[in-house]
């Protein structure tokens, strides 16, 4: 244990990759134990917008060079690598999970770029199928 120092900028780094796991952890638990696809999907979209949202911010940020104070520009940029990772995890396992629990396809009720169709939209599409 004493070979293993950590700075301070990994600290952060780890402390933040933890909390995005954990908080992508509930939001797929949330999504188990919904038993509506539509539900599910209205849910998804409310988890994935709070990840984008934070990723917009981050991205500005880095844009304008308005990092937070205590930390570097290369760590703010990992940390946008660290979230965009697990927004793909997420979309992913979201897409699995709403596959096998509903027998249909996940973009059935979700648009390409993670926006949820419209009721209608989504029941005429599934009356195709």
């Amino acid at each position: 244990m004493d070979n293993l120092k950590l700075d301070n900028e990994e600290l952060t780094l780890i402390l933040f990759k933890t909390h995005l796991q954990k908080a992508q952890k509930a939001q797929l638990e949330g999504l188990l134990a919904c038993n509506n696809p539509y539900t599910f999907s209205k849910i998804y979209c409310n988890c994935i917008k709070a990840f984008r949202k934070m990723e917009k911010e981050i991205d500005d940020n880095l844009k304008n060079n308005n990092i937070p104070p205590g930390l570097s520009f290369s760590l703010y940029n990992k940390m946008k690598v660290a979230l965009n990772s697990i927004i793909k995890i997420n979309l992913n396992e979201a897409q699995i999970i709403h596959e096998q629990k509903f027998r249909e396809s996940f973009y059935l009720y979700i648009t390409e770029d993670d926006k949820l169709k419209g009721v209608f939209r989504a029941m005429k599409d599934s009356w195709k199928n």
